[in-house]
């Protein structure tokens, strides 16, 4: 991914570890809005429209060859995903009493380290296969569709 990078943006590895940066600054600093923005629509509002706001932030890497709009796209990616570590602590929350708080958001958390840590090796074969702008455009895709799916279904339950 980071020789395609550097590649389609004509950036230097400065500039890549800079975008690779972006994405902490958006995931720390939009930690306190968004815990209460989950507060005030809840979770079957926001977790959707974080997951989009993590599609929607890739699309700038496959449809400008601006490295501003890609960067900005890069931090919100971060927000999004600050988002959804959000959304696992209010589901967490509401969803199991609190004794059991603790143990549940432990497991919650080992599955996604582990999705993170053993996901790189699919998404890589992925972008070897289908090369990387298609794997980013499939990927953004889903992610769009699944935001969009848990929108529609959980916007009828109260």
């Amino acid at each position: 991914f980071m020789p395609w990078l550097m590649e389609h943006f004509e950036v230097n590895a400065s500039a890549f570890g800079q975008f690779s940066g972006l994405y902490y600054v958006g995931y720390a600093s939009f930690h306190i809005l968004l815990g209460w923005l989950f507060d005030r629509f809840g979770i079957k509002w926001m977790t959707p429209l974080c997951l989009m706001l993590v599609s929607l932030g890739c699309l700038p890497l496959l449809y400008s060859s601006s490295w501003t709009y890609a960067c900005m796209g890069r931090f919100f990616v971060g927000i999004g995903s600050s988002g959804a570590a959000l959304a696992l602590f209010k589901l967490c929350q509401q969803g199991f009493p609190s004794h059991q708080f603790a143990r549940m958001l432990g497991f919650a958390m080992t599955i996604g380290v582990l999705g993170a840590l053993y996901g790189g090796r699919p998404v890589h074969f992925l972008m070897e296969q289908y090369g990387v702008a298609s794997s980013i455009q499939g990927m953004s895709g889903i992610g769009l569709g699944l935001g969009i799916l848990i929108f529609l279904l959980f916007a009828r339950v109260e």
